[in-house]
């Protein structure tokens, strides 16, 4: 199956308000939102649709919050309102949601791949393992940060104790709803930033995120074979992690047409040998790279990082994701096809396999300069996790906490592309199993509709 979503791009300026988001629970409501610089603290306010009333709360400071003792099935409306200590700052959209019956999981433990790892989709059920394994909460941190309560507004997070991680992600438990505000790819593209990188971000201020590209010989070409030239280079960007790609130019090539292959966990991304070729043929320079400690960066691979993806949370200061640390090699590729070719007529198309298609429609979101995306299954919003009775939740850039709380899969994936998106799914699919019933596909074709695009 072949889905295909484009958003059109939006002159607007991103609203300088809090970005709301809110998971149904049974009963209840999980609400988060994005910090505003100027805000001192934050008012929720809610309804019940048919109501003109709104109930305030309150909040302080903090960026999350459930509201409780609510009707299933009955459709709120929520708005969470910035103050300062000079009065109300801005409102965020409005955002409805509808509290329901979920899913049967509450407690997922993962024994094999990651024995540390305990997965929640609630704080009640969280709470209650806890208990059991006489662990007090307050010993746990939450991005490597003390926490200072645990309650029912405690935020998803990856909380870590001695050597066990207890990651609360409520989404994995929820139904897909197709209730997001519509916000413009621009306001998106903020709102993922700065849930990245909260203090400042690589596109406004590189000075902050030095790179050193240096060429290597020779070039690693794998089966590629089809080539004028081709050059690798090694891009380090981290102590811990570089990034080895090679840039591949075609015997005919195009004025003007760039590719950036990106494969996933299964490896190299010479592996994808026959599309490279295919692209090759059509005269596209094509440049290649992995995804942090695979394929070519399985060099970098060290104790620290036994459980490779899953560890980047040690990484996590509380203000910049390691979310990040897949993506400055990317923007290094585009910095550099930028800078040799100043056109305004040149394409640049992403595309990517598994964890190299998430890594495409992500980093598209955030860069403008991306044209086209091509994801091959890449991801999927975290409410198809767990579902029809299977278990997934995926590495941890799949359901980072820090990230997916400000913005959700199904919204990158619209807004990635200046110019258009593509993104493939198969419903004999391992992980992103789906077939043409999935109210998650109903909702792609939908929203494609609305921006003019075929789906």
């Amino acid at each position: 199956m072949t889905l295909s979503a484009c958003s059109n791009s939006v002159s607007s300026e991103p609203s300088k308000a809090p970005s709301l988001h809110a998971i149904s629970l049974e009963k209840s409501l999980y609400l988060s939102w994005d910090k505003l610089q100027d805000a001192t603290g934050y008012i929720v306010e809610y309804r019940k649709d048919q109501d003109s009333q709104w109930t305030t709360i309150n909040v302080g400071d903090v960026l999350t919050h459930t509201i409780s003792n609510l009707d299933n099935d009955t459709h709120y409306s929520l708005r969470v309102t910035a103050y300062s200590k000079d009065g109300l700052l801005n409102s965020s959209a409005e955002f409805q949601q509808t509290p329901t019956i979920r899913e049967e999981h509450d407690y997922v433990h993962f024994n094999g791949f990651d024995p540390r790892m305990s997965i929640f989709t609630s704080q009640a059920g969280a709470d209650a393992w806890l208990r059991s394994n006489n662990i007090d909460p307050l010993t746990m941190e939450c991005r490597n940060n003390p926490i200072f309560s645990w309650n029912s507004n405690s935020p998803n997070c990856i909380y870590t104790v001695n050597n066990e991680l207890i990651i609360l992600q409520r989404a994995f438990g929820s139904k897909f709803s197709n209730s997001n505000p519509e916000r413009s790819p621009e306001a998106i593209r903020e709102a993922t930033r700065q849930a990245i990188w909260a203090a400042a971000n690589p596109f406004d201020h590189p000075e902050k995120f030095p790179i050193m590209v240096e060429k290597l010989d020779p070039p690693a070409t794998g089966i590629i074979a089809n080539y004028q030239t081709a050059t690798s280079y090694i891009i380090s960007y981290h102590k811990n992690f570089s990034s080895r790609i090679t840039w591949f130019v075609p015997f005919n090539p195009l004025p003007n047409k760039y590719a950036i292959f990106h494969e996933g966990h299964g490896g190299s991304a010479e592996v994808a040998g026959p599309t490279i070729e295919w692209l090759l043929d059509q005269g596209w320079q094509v440049i290649t790279a992995d995804m942090p400690l695979y394929g070519g960066n399985a060099a970098d691979r060290t104790p620290e990082f036994t459980y490779l993806h899953q560890d980047f949370f040690k990484l996590d200061d509380g203000i910049t994701s390691p979310v990040g640390l897949f993506l400055l090699p990317v923007k290094s590729i585009v910095d550099f096809i930028t800078a040799s070719n100043s056109s305004s007529d040149k394409t640049i198309l992403m595309m990517g396999h598994s964890g190299g298609g998430w890594t495409s429609y992500l980093y598209a979101t955030l860069d403008s300069r991306i044209d086209y995306v091509v994801s091959v299954a890449g991801g999927t919003p975290l409410s198809e996790r767990l579902k029809d009775g299977k278990i997934d939740t995926g590495d941890y850039e799949q359901f980072a906490p820090e990230l997916y709380d400000r913005v959700s899969h199904e919204e990158l994936m619209l807004a990635a592309g200046a110019r258009g998106a593509l993104y493939m799914y198969n419903k004999f699919d391992t992980y992103f199993w789906m077939d043409e019933n999935d109210p998650y596909v109903a909702y792609f074709r939908s929203t494609a509709e609305r921006a003019n695009r075929n789906s």
